[in-house]
């Protein structure tokens, strides 16, 4: 298992070092892969089309975590992207998706 921590706001000009850690990351074949935005206090939408595109390459193999409560899950619920991406509140729920 692998965890991405991002700790500064993803927008146009930081969404392609979100892109790259992924695909670095997600090179193990059948490893887990967690983005956690728990840092993150701002996300647009260039970051969730990368976040989008990681989804549909790694499928069950990707968790997002995204607080409930925090200011940056709002773009998630307002773009109705929470069930799409699952969603994690935290990185309990997103280990406990993770294979063993």
């Amino acid at each position: 298992m692998r965890i991405i921590n991002v700790e500064r706001d993803l927008d146009i000009c930081s969404s392609g070092s979100l892109a790259s850690a992924i695909r670095l990351a997600s090179a193990v074949a059948d490893r887990h892969l967690i983005v956690s935005l728990e840092d993150c206090n701002f996300c647009d939408a260039s970051a969730l089309t990368v976040l989008l595109g990681a989804k549909a390459s790694l499928g069950a193999r990707l968790s997002i975590v995204v607080p409930v409560g925090r200011a940056v899950r709002r773009i998630f619920e307002v773009t109705n992207l929470t069930q799409r991406l699952s969603l994690c509140a935290d990185r309990d729920e997103a280990l406990a998706k993770a294979p063993v």
